[in-house]
């Protein structure tokens, strides 16, 4: 097992017993408050057993995750950052943003499929019903396009409106990613204008009170819904630039009015530009096969350039001269550098 399976599997850990005991703390305290006065009065201790949830989630399970989270570039040089991203959020958005786990069979190793309501191993050509706790392979996950991302989110729309569950019907986004986007939104708000997303969320808010077909709900979900969408583009294209991958702009740009391409707040543009340099070269160095030529590293890192709006392109003279040395590829690509 890998360092990063290892470092993965321990968040995931982690970050769910989070959830899980945050989600008892609010059954045990509406359970509480539905008591009358008598039964209050005998029973002070479910109280004291919420405040004590509490005090573990917050002083042992916190900063557990968040000492965990320093094995993560995108912790690290940006969510941190970010107001209102806090290690729990972070940890969860991480998982989302890279990471699956898939079931497989305890046996074979190979990746089940669930039939009738059932866990089937197609290899061993059985059921694994009784087998005990499901065991799960770790699998990287990559969006390639910021819409993909947020449909998985369940930040899309259908002709022009957020869809709802239906019953009967399963849902093509994951519902844990549109909850913890409704948490993002509500976090962004309480940090006032310190915070740019805020700012976006007041912006269109100001924008939608002038539609007097919106009510005051609408006005406020949707301007929330704005807030949160930017910044998931801007994990998506952050993410990607740590990574030393290709960004290009979101589809929206040059239609309905979107002309400017907003940057990530909170985003050191020319960090960014070294850091791809030096992945791109790293790749060059260790590989040789992904990125072949000085040529493909200057196309890479000026797509950093585009993003980001620097004004001077980079050149290969920023590339360390152990990959100058190295034979550049014969087939170059014709990709226009902007």
């Amino acid at each position: 097992m890998t360092e990063q399976e290892i470092s993965v599997g321990i968040l995931k850990l982690y970050s769910d017993a989070y959830d899980r005991i945050t989600k008892e703390i609010v059954a045990i305290k509406n359970e509480w408050h539905s008591l009358s006065d008598e039964i209050k009065a005998y029973l002070p201790e479910d109280q004291r057993l919420a405040d004590g949830l509490d005090a573990y989630k917050d002083r042992i399970l916190t900063p557990t995750i968040a000492k965990r989270l320093k094995d993560f570039d995108l912790y690290n040089q940006w969510l941190k950052l970010v107001p209102g991203i806090g290690p729990s959020i972070a940890a969860r958005l991480i998982k989302l943003l890279k990471y699956s786990y898939i079931p497989i069979c305890k046996v074979c190793k190979t990746p089940i499929d669930k039939q009738e309501g059932q866990y089937y191993c197609q290899n061993c050509d059985k059921s694994i019903k009784g087998d005990g706790n499901l065991s799960f392979m770790l699998k990287p996950k990559e969006f390639l396009t910021i819409s993909k991302w947020w449909a998985y989110m369940g930040m899309h729309t259908v002709d022009g409106v957020m869809p709802k569950r239906k019953k009967g019907v399963m849902v093509n986004w994951n519902t844990e990613g549109r909850t913890l986007c409704f948490l993002i939104g509500d976090s962004f708000i309480k940090q006032g204008i310190k915070c740019e997303y805020r700012k976006i969320y007041d912006e269109a808010k100001s924008k939608y009170q002038q539609r007097e077909d919106l009510s005051k709900g609408h006005i406020h979900a949707m301007a929330k819904r704005k807030a949160v969408k930017l910044f998931l583009s801007h994990l998506w294209m952050v993410d990607r630039m740590i990574e030393g991958k290709s960004i290009e702009s979101p589809w929206i740009i040059g239609k309905e009015g979107h002309q400017h391409l907003i940057a990530p707040y909170y985003w050191d543009s020319q960090a960014t530009i070294e850091n791809h340099v030096n992945h791109a070269s790293q790749l060059l160095i260790e590989t040789h096969k992904n990125v072949a030529s000085q040529r493909e590293i200057e196309i890479r890192v000026n797509d950093a350039i585009r993003v980001f709006g620097e004004t001077q392109p980079v050149s290969a003279s920023h590339i360390t001269s152990e990959t100058q040395s190295l034979p550049a590829k014969r087939t170059y690509t014709t990709r226009k550098v902007a």
